[in-house]
């Protein structure tokens, strides 16, 4: 049961995004056609036409819904590469695959059941690594409540238990897969995108769209959480990549100019 402590963090937590909003200028904002691929729960944001069959996708975070993943590999015909290393996900993803097989449903975390055949199943590949910016052995926290599924490399809960997973970069993963660029990459890390989505720019990975949700480090004031969203957006329109999509002020959606709409 959330501690009045938690209570009070979610509150000021309301307080300080009405009070200092993430509001993007005009000068970063792209104006482009989208649509929802996926569940109401887990959707992604994908701009109308820019993806195809030869398309290169990276999922990170998986969870116990992958409705975005398959809908992508349903609509698209591309391959969807899914890291999470999370063992409730691991597992969820390797019963959906039994179920296919067996000709069973598969339901996600909302009750919502998978649309998947064995073809769809072979665009989906599933690999148990967390992202991050440096490849090694670290502490993935568990989430306080045991029936949750979400594990934090950040330790956004602040979570005393945790199991050690392989971490890997962007740039060892395409080296090893062989991309030359992302064409699409989601990013629900728990807290790490702020780490991964910095060493993207460093390293100068080429992504072509990016969609990923901003999490809030529990132990972290809320305006301290706000400004890191902040600097974060600045450094990727630095870059050049505009704003297609906005949500609750965490979830975003950014392209870069030089992408284009998938072949016709």
């Amino acid at each position: 049961m959330p501690t009045p402590s938690h209570w009070l963090y979610k509150y000021r937590l309301r307080l300080f995004k009405f009070l200092f909003p993430i509001k993007i200028a005009d000068q970063y904002r792209v104006d482009l056609p989208f649509e929802k691929i996926g569940s109401d729960y887990g959707f992604v944001a994908v701009p109308t036409g820019y993806l195809q069959a030869d398309s290169v996708v990276y999922s990170v975070g998986a969870g116990e819904d992958i409705q975005s993943d398959i809908e992508m590999a349903r609509r698209f015909g591309c391959m969807v590469h899914i890291l999470d290393p999370t063992p409730k996900a691991v597992r969820h993803f390797q019963t959906l695959q039994a179920n296919v097989q067996a000709g069973l449903p598969t339901r996600t975390e909302t009750g919502e059941a998978y649309r998947a055949t064995p073809q769809i199943m072979e665009k989906l590949v599933y690999h148990a690594y967390a992202l991050w910016d440096k490849e090694e052995i670290l502490q993935f926290f568990e989430p306080i409540d045991p029936s949750h599924v979400s594990h934090s490399i950040t330790n956004i809960q602040s979570s005393g238990s945790f199991i050690k997973v392989q971490a890997r970069t962007l740039d060892s993963l395409m080296r090893e897969w062989q991309h030359a660029t992302i064409d699409y990459l989601k990013l629900d890390i728990e807290g790490a995108e702020y780490r991964v989505v910095n060493y993207l720019m460093q390293q100068d990975i080429p992504v072509n769209i990016l969609y990923l949700e901003y999490h809030y480090h529990k132990n972290t004031p809320p305006l301290i959480n706000i400004r890191m969203i902040k600097t974060s957006l600045e450094g990727l329109f630095a870059q050049g990549y505009r704003v297609f999509y906005q949500a609750e002020r965490r979830y975003f959606g950014l392209i870069r100019p030089i992408a284009r709409p998938a072949r016709q």
